[in-house]
């Protein structure tokens, strides 16, 4: 953790943190309110296609990030492993346009670059809806393992 200078400064962080961040993140646990990725106009340039490929890249690596967090394997329910295996595909689709659009030897027809706009806009909107398959999937898992732990009878105290 880092050093505050006031009790203050803590309580500013921690209200961005849990007050903002986490409860906009929380909203997306709804299917009324899917995540989204960024969305921004793609120019029909090498530049252009290059920054929305490596965008796109980013965000699906801070999505497994996220999920994942300091754990190397986490136990996921089916449909939430599924998607991330196609989020997996994904990724490695727009590194390869990141490296391919960033080597200026290969060529680039601007009439491929017009095309590729939008096949990479729908690449898009199919992980969107796969990062939304993983967070309903695992909130419907931790409903039902936190119902099934309330239909458990309490241990006894081991403290006293």
């Amino acid at each position: 953790m880092p050093k505050f200078a006031s009790a203050d400064d803590v309580q500013a962080v921690a209200s961005v943190l849990l007050g903002g961040l986490w409860n906009r993140l929380a909203q997306h646990q709804s299917s009324r309110s899917p995540f989204r990725l960024v969305h921004q106009e793609v120019m029909p340039s090498r530049a252009g296609l290059h920054g929305f490929a490596l965008m796109r890249q980013q965000e699906l690596e801070g999505f497994v990030e996220g999920l994942f967090g300091s754990a190397q394997e986490l136990s996921l329910p089916e449909k939430a492993h599924h998607a991330l295996g196609i989020l997996a595909e994904l990724h490695s689709l727009f590194a390869g346009a990141v490296e391919l659009l960033a080597d200026a030897t290969k060529p680039a027809p601007a009439e491929e670059l017009k095309g590729l706009v939008p096949n990479l806009q729908q690449v898009s909107l199919i992980a969107e809806a796969e990062i939304n398959k993983a967070i309903q999937s695992c909130k419907r898992a931790r409903g039902k393992h936190l119902e099934a732990m309330a239909a458990m009878p309490t241990g006894k105290r081991v403290f006293r």
